[in-house]
């Protein structure tokens, strides 16, 4: 795919009108508090681990995990609430288990019905299929058994009961701890057709599909005489994201919702603009920040992605877990998103089969709150590049490229940065000495008493390893600044 370079400093520029609390010139005016400065992982880390993790790297806005609420680290946080209606319902269907007639009964009244002439579990839509990580990852034919069950939006009574579940629960949350606040909601794969995934004989694995798949057109299956309250799946699940912001105002007045598509138009504008839903009746279902999960270049190069004003350069990211080990790929995306006013991001499991955020390599973590951090930085648009021929990103406050990637942290000014080659560098800002290097632990804490300084030269106005300290290349490490004395 030939990349449109010239449609990125484009966007870039107009992006700086969008820029919330205004704009001097081009630089942004961001605080630390903004909603875009989310940590958006469950990576099976311990939800202390998480929140140690969001504290260090100074995230505002982190995804739940439940028992957060229990440990001082979410003092003066917010939570956001993944796909909450999974909270709501027991969602994980399995065929070959046997399950009591209420169960079965609570199923076929609140969820998808693909099939109404056949009996439970075929009558039920299917959601992911539990075995198709296992099946990506060995190679091995499965099942395909236990499935997500969908909920069915084309009844009001479900999204009735669905919203007063999640307002609950997030009351819970903060009646738990009060500085714990609520922030918003996010959705995994928020296509309003609906999370659904069927199997064909001519497919290798199961496919992400609408209802259409099973009934012919965007809708349930219906038993004779039952009525439906939406004509379409997708209205519905509009009808009930419009339902749950009004609701959740009364927690957070300003809560956001935030969705990850896998290409921001093809799996989410598109299906809005065709459908006509970009207007005043459905704009509390639209997305405050989308997040594109692929790691296509796409949410930065496609122009559609912005068609029908539903977001903007300035509310968009790139989330992709799949460049752990495509380092270069890894540069282009957030090198982009820098450089257009776009944010970079996390999004469920890092990398993606990685049980904590521990195992992530430290280049990821600083390469992945680049863009995130240029912005609260307030960095001007103006002098951040990206060259695509070298494949390096560069600006007054961020840098990186094949040898070191290094960033200032928005919060506490230190400079975060990593050597992934011996030739790397690290260039400190003019007018600034350094103080002492501190060595970052896993979840990028400092260490107290290491004193890796003495594999470091540092001369000229910058950083470099020692030919005898290479050994801490791919390590994470953070610069203490101190002022130059004046002449």
């Amino acid at each position: 795919m030939k990349l449109n370079f010239a449609f990125i400093a484009a966007a870039a520029m107009s992006a700086c009108g969008a820029f919330a609390g205004g704009v001097e010139g081009n630089a942004p005016h961001y605080g630390l508090d903004d909603y875009r400065n989310y940590y958006g992982s469950w990576a099976a880390t311990s939800p202390r681990e998480s929140l140690q993790f969001a504290k260090n790297m100074g995230y505002r806005y982190v995804l739940y995990m439940p028992g957060m609420e229990n440990f001082k680290e979410s003092d003066g946080l917010w939570f956001v609430f993944e796909t909450p209606e999974y909270m709501t319902y027991n969602r994980t269907i399995d065929a070959r288990k046997k399950y009591s007639k209420k169960q079965i009964a609570e199923w076929e009244e609140i969820c998808a019905i693909k099939d109404a002439s056949r009996p439970f579990p075929d009558n039920i839509a299917t959601g992911w299929f539990w075995d198709i990580w296992e099946a990506d990852i060995s190679g091995n034919k499965m099942p395909y058994s236990s499935f997500s069950a969908q909920l069915n939006f084309q009844k009001k009574s479900v999204i009735d009961r669905t919203v007063k579940k999640i307002v609950e629960r997030a009351r819970a949350v903060t009646g738990k701890n009060p500085k714990f606040k609520f922030g918003g909601c996010s959705w995994d794969v928020p296509d309003p057709t609906g999370d659904f995934y069927g199997i064909s004989p001519d497919w290798k694995r199961p496919r992400q599909v609408g209802l259409k798949f099973w009934t012919g057109k965007d809708s349930v299956s219906v038993r004779e005489g039952e009525k439906l309250d939406y004509p379409t799946y997708t209205e519905g699940t509009l009808r009930y994201l419009c339902a749950l912001r009004r609701a959740v105002r009364a927690l957070n007045p300003d809560a956001k919702f935030i969705m990850d598509p896998w290409l921001i138009y093809r799996d989410y504008v598109k299906h809005i603009v065709d459908g006509g839903y970009n207007t005043p009746e459905f704009a509390d279902a639209m997305p405050d920040l989308l997040m594109s999960e692929s790691p296509s270049p796409d949410f930065a190069t496609d122009s559609r992605n912005f068609e029908g004003g539903i977001t903007d350069p300035s509310r968009v990211a790139t989330s992709s877990d799949l460049s752990s080990y495509d380092y270069a790929r890894e540069i282009r995306n957030v090198g982009l998103a820098a450089a257009a006013g776009s944010w970079s991001a996390w999004f469920g499991n890092p990398c993606p089969t990685m049980r904590s955020i521990r195992d992530v390599p430290p280049r990821m973590k600083i390469a992945r709150a680049l863009a995130t951090w240029e912005n609260l930085n307030n960095t001007p648009l103006s002098v951040r590049k990206y060259d695509p021929e070298k494949n390096a990103y560069d600006s007054p406050t961020a840098h990186m490229c094949g040898g070191c990637v290094w960033a200032t942290h928005p919060e506490t000014k230190r400079i975060f940065f990593c050597m992934t080659s011996p030739d790397g560098e690290v260039r400190i800002p003019e007018g600034w000495d350094v103080e002492r290097i501190c060595a970052l632990d896993s979840v990028f804490g400092e260490y107290r008493w290491a004193k890796p300084g003495a594999a470091f030269d540092v001369s000229g106005g910058k950083i470099r390893m020692k030919e005898g300290g290479k050994y801490v290349s791919g390590e994470g490490f953070a610069v203490v600044l101190k002022k130059k004395p004046a002449n």
